[in-house]
């Protein structure tokens, strides 16, 4: 009796395949994070244009106390120099990115007292293409604007 050899058959990958299939992943995962990206940006844009509401809701209730006037700063300040008189505390907004991204600009004596009859707020937006910032604006225009507000506050808005 001639014992006949068995084969083995061998189960699992070769080491081809995992390479195929890592590199497939990684493929995916790459366009996937492409397509985030710009969902990123837009949801930060959304933030900012929000913050500036309501920093612009609170200039407007300032203004109620001090008869119509706003604190004056004609050279571009950070918004965040004004969280202190509006008392807005540890409630002001810096952006999302937790820097101070916001700017201020008005009209009046330009000391911080409260001469300004116009203010204008904006911030730089990433991810849209109809115009560089954001801007409000103490007239009631909201919009895109493609430069920030010349000496005096005057609003860029498209």
């Amino acid at each position: 009796m001639v014992k006949k050899k068995e084969k083995k058959i061998q189960s699992g990958f070769t080491l081809i395949e995992l390479l195929v299939v890592i590199s497939l992943i990684a493929i995916i995962v790459a366009f996937s994070m492409f397509g985030l990206q710009g969902a990123f940006e837009s949801s930060r844009d959304t933030q900012r244009k929000s913050d500036l509401e309501q920093m612009s809701a609170s200039l407007e209730a300032y203004s109620g106390n001090y008869e119509g006037f706003y604190p004056s700063r004609t050279a571009i300040q950070s918004l965040s120099i004004l969280c202190s008189p509006l008392d807005l505390g540890d409630q002001c907004p810096l952006g999302p990115s937790g820097e101070d991204e916001y700017k201020y600009r008005s009209n009046g004596s330009g000391n911080g007292t409260n001469t300004a009859t116009f203010y204008a707020i904006w911030a730089e937006l990433e991810g849209d293409t109809n115009g560089d910032y954001w801007q409000l604006c103490s007239d009631g225009r909201v919009g895109y604007a493609d430069t920030t507000p010349a000496t005096g506050g005057d609003c860029t808005v498209n």
